[in-house]
């Protein structure tokens, strides 16, 4: 299963709808953030751009005790968040209040920072599953995430597969005083449809760390302040996908074509790559491998990105599917 090839857009898509079909039941209504499509890719860095304006802010204002045992109020520190997506990618900005940042504790939860939990398919099932996961942004940048699924190198995090790009920036006021913090994170969404109404389950978490006591008095939850961590991702809420024109050109969806190139780069172990040396001819999928590798770099179209992909993704099946017959077997041309 380590060594399963991801499948095209159309096989994940049907996954979506078939999940979308049998909710949770008995579960309350969830938060939602629409995540409005911009024409102009975003430069994660910290620094929000004009374009993040046309993004509404949500907030994240559910205070609640280390415990998670009572809610509170009257908490210091505040925060919100924005959405905008385009083509593969759905990006993320946190504006945080916050008037006693630290981040300074080897402990990442005791540093001021954001939380982000991720459930990729959407599926609102209560139990871990490999597209369930978390990360972390400190106001400092430092990022930090679930360990790799069942602690196996080849069953890797979700964010390890779609974390883009992130970072953090201090906010200060007139005087040069500091009054919070923004995070900014780019997450890839290749493996979804891009179209108005997917959907990804989120919850977004901040940590409201104090300096004097190096730990969180309390956090703050969007969705639910009565969070389970990636137990139990029913609770969590939805960034949708909205605003597209179907018009509008996208950045080009390079994402499942990137993870299937890796997948079939040629290792000794499946924990990295495709085995090789135990096939009598493996041209077929070097030829594929060498074809995914120019559209990669040289395909201005999606269709050629697309095509290249499903023909990688069926010949480097070809090659594990054999694997279950005798050595030396032939990987199909």
């Amino acid at each position: 299963m380590h060594n399963r090839f991801i499948p095209n857009i159309r096989a994940a898509g049907l996954y979506i709808a078939l999940a979308g079909l049998c909710p949770f039941p008995g579960r309350a209504q969830n938060k939602t953030l629409n995540a409005v499509f911009t024409p102009t890719p975003i430069r994660v860095d910290g620094s929000p751009e004009a374009e993040w304006n046309k993004a509404i802010p949500s907030d994240i204002a559910i205070c609640m005790n280390p415990a998670l045992t009572a809610q509170l109020s009257d908490c210091k520190v505040s925060g919100t968040a924005q959405a905008l997506w385009n083509g593969p990618l759905l990006y993320l900005l946190f504006t945080v209040a916050d008037p006693d940042i630290t981040t300074g504790s080897p402990t990442d939860t005791r540093r001021s920072g954001v939380q982000v939990y991720i459930d990729q398919y959407d599926d609102k099932f209560p139990k871990f599953e490999e597209d369930d996961g978390y990360i972390l942004v400190s106001a400092a940048g430092q990022q930090t995430g679930n360990r790799t699924n069942a602690g196996l190198m080849y069953y890797p995090s979700v964010w390890s597969t779609h974390l883009q790009s992130y970072a953090a920036a201090v906010r200060v006021d007139s005087s040069g005083s500091r009054i919070g913090y923004t995070v900014e994170i780019g997450w890839f969404i290749g493996d979804l449809p891009l179209k108005n109404g997917t959907k990804l389950g989120m919850e977004f978490v901040i940590n409201a760390a104090s300096s004097a006591l190096n730990a969180n008095p309390y956090q703050l939850y969007w969705s639910s302040g009565n969070n389970k961590g990636t137990n139990d991702n029913t609770m969590w809420g939805d960034v949708i996908l909205a605003g597209y024109d179907d018009a509008s050109p996208m950045q080009l969806n390079t994402y499942l074509l990137q993870q299937n190139i890796k997948k079939a780069k040629p290792s000794s172990s499946s924990a990295t790559g495709l085995v090789r040396g135990i096939w009598t001819d493996e041209s077929a999928v070097d030829r594929a491998l060498a074809a995914a590798n120019a559209a990669l770099q040289g395909s201005t179209r999606q269709s050629e990105i697309d095509a290249a992909n499903t023909a990688l993704d069926t010949r480097s099946e070809d090659c594990g599917e054999a694997a279950s017959t005798p050595i030396p077997a032939i990987c199909p041309r």
